[in-house]
Protein backbone atom coordinates (compact mmCIF):
# COMPACT_ATOMS: atom_id res chain seq x y z
CA UNK A 1 0.00 0.00 0.00
CA UNK A 2 1.41 3.35 -1.04
CA UNK A 3 1.36 6.29 1.34
CA UNK A 4 0.70 8.68 -1.55
CA UNK A 5 -1.06 7.57 -4.69
CA UNK A 6 -1.22 10.42 -7.24
CA UNK A 7 -3.91 8.68 -9.30
CA UNK A 8 -6.17 8.24 -6.25
CA UNK A 9 -5.54 11.85 -5.19
CA UNK A 10 -6.42 13.07 -8.69
CA UNK A 11 -9.64 11.01 -8.79
CA UNK A 12 -10.66 12.17 -5.31
CA UNK A 13 -10.04 15.78 -6.35
CA UNK A 14 -12.23 15.33 -9.45
CA UNK A 15 -15.04 13.80 -7.36
CA UNK A 16 -14.85 16.68 -4.92
CA UNK A 17 -14.98 19.25 -7.72
CA UNK A 18 -17.98 17.43 -9.23
CA UNK A 19 -19.72 17.63 -5.86
CA UNK A 20 -19.00 21.34 -5.52
CA UNK A 21 -20.15 21.96 -9.08
CA UNK A 22 -23.40 20.07 -8.50
CA UNK A 23 -24.01 21.92 -5.23
CA UNK A 24 -23.46 25.30 -6.89
CA UNK A 25 -25.93 24.38 -9.63
CA UNK A 26 -28.62 22.88 -7.40
CA UNK A 27 -28.39 24.49 -3.95
CA UNK A 28 -29.32 28.13 -3.44
CA UNK A 29 -27.78 28.22 0.05
CA UNK A 30 -24.44 27.03 -1.38
CA UNK A 31 -24.57 29.81 -3.96
CA UNK A 32 -25.21 32.36 -1.17
CA UNK A 33 -22.20 31.12 0.78
CA UNK A 34 -20.09 31.13 -2.40
CA UNK A 35 -21.03 34.78 -2.97
CA UNK A 36 -20.00 35.68 0.58
CA UNK A 37 -16.72 33.82 0.07
CA UNK A 38 -16.07 35.71 -3.19
CA UNK A 39 -16.66 39.05 -1.45
CA UNK A 40 -14.34 38.04 1.38
CA UNK A 41 -11.64 37.01 -1.10
CA UNK A 42 -11.85 40.43 -2.77
CA UNK A 43 -11.72 42.18 0.62
CA UNK A 44 -8.79 40.02 1.66
CA UNK A 45 -6.91 40.96 -1.53
CA UNK A 46 -7.62 44.65 -0.88
CA UNK A 47 -6.99 44.88 2.87
CA UNK A 48 -4.66 41.90 3.47
CA UNK A 49 -5.63 41.67 7.12
CA UNK A 50 -5.99 38.78 9.55
CA UNK A 51 -9.71 39.40 10.30
CA UNK A 52 -10.58 38.70 6.65
CA UNK A 53 -8.56 35.48 6.75
CA UNK A 54 -10.46 34.40 9.88
CA UNK A 55 -13.82 35.29 8.32
CA UNK A 56 -12.92 33.49 5.11
CA UNK A 57 -11.99 30.33 7.02
CA UNK A 58 -15.15 30.53 9.12
CA UNK A 59 -17.33 30.84 6.00
CA UNK A 60 -15.51 27.90 4.43
CA UNK A 61 -16.73 25.90 7.44
CA UNK A 62 -20.29 27.07 6.70
CA UNK A 63 -19.82 25.86 3.13
CA UNK A 64 -18.67 22.47 4.42
CA UNK A 65 -21.75 22.22 6.65
CA UNK A 66 -24.02 23.22 3.76
CA UNK A 67 -22.52 20.45 1.65
CA UNK A 68 -23.06 17.90 4.43
CA UNK A 69 -26.61 19.16 4.91
CA UNK A 70 -27.35 18.77 1.19
CA UNK A 71 -25.83 15.29 1.12
CA UNK A 72 -27.87 14.21 4.14
CA UNK A 73 -31.07 15.53 2.56
CA UNK A 74 -30.42 13.51 -0.60
CA UNK A 75 -29.74 10.32 1.33
CA UNK A 76 -32.86 10.86 3.46
CA UNK A 77 -34.98 11.41 0.35
CA UNK A 78 -33.59 8.22 -1.18
CA UNK A 79 -34.15 6.11 1.94
CA UNK A 80 -37.60 7.47 2.74
CA UNK A 81 -39.32 9.42 -0.06
CA UNK A 82 -42.55 9.53 1.96
CA UNK A 83 -42.89 11.66 5.09
CA UNK A 84 -41.17 10.22 8.13
CA UNK A 85 -40.83 12.15 11.41
CA UNK A 86 -37.32 10.78 12.04
CA UNK A 87 -36.18 11.84 8.57
CA UNK A 88 -37.62 15.30 9.23
CA UNK A 89 -35.70 15.47 12.50
CA UNK A 90 -32.45 14.44 10.78
CA UNK A 91 -32.91 17.12 8.11
CA UNK A 92 -33.84 19.74 10.71
CA UNK A 93 -30.80 18.87 12.85
CA UNK A 94 -28.45 19.22 9.88
CA UNK A 95 -30.09 22.51 8.97
CA UNK A 96 -29.75 23.63 12.58
CA UNK A 97 -26.02 22.90 12.51
CA UNK A 98 -25.66 25.12 9.47
CA UNK A 99 -27.74 27.85 11.11
CA UNK A 100 -25.48 27.80 14.19
CA UNK A 101 -22.40 28.21 11.98
CA UNK A 102 -24.03 31.10 10.10
CA UNK A 103 -24.97 32.77 13.40
CA UNK A 104 -21.39 32.39 14.64
CA UNK A 105 -20.17 34.03 11.43
CA UNK A 106 -22.61 36.92 11.75
CA UNK A 107 -21.39 37.47 15.32
CA UNK A 108 -17.83 37.35 14.04
CA UNK A 109 -18.61 40.03 11.45
CA UNK A 110 -20.24 42.20 14.13
CA UNK A 111 -17.27 41.74 16.46
CA UNK A 112 -14.74 42.62 13.75
CA UNK A 113 -16.94 45.54 12.66
CA UNK A 114 -17.05 47.05 16.14
CA UNK A 115 -13.31 46.43 16.55
CA UNK A 116 -12.69 48.27 13.29
CA UNK A 117 -14.90 51.22 14.30
CA UNK A 118 -13.03 51.65 17.59
CA UNK A 119 -9.71 52.15 15.79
Amino acid sequence: MKFFNPRHTWQATLYSLQGLSHALKSEQAVRHVALILAVLLVLLCIFRSAPFVVMLLAWLMVLALELFNSALERVCNLVSPEYNPLIKQAKDLASGATAVAVAANVLLWIWFGFSWLRH
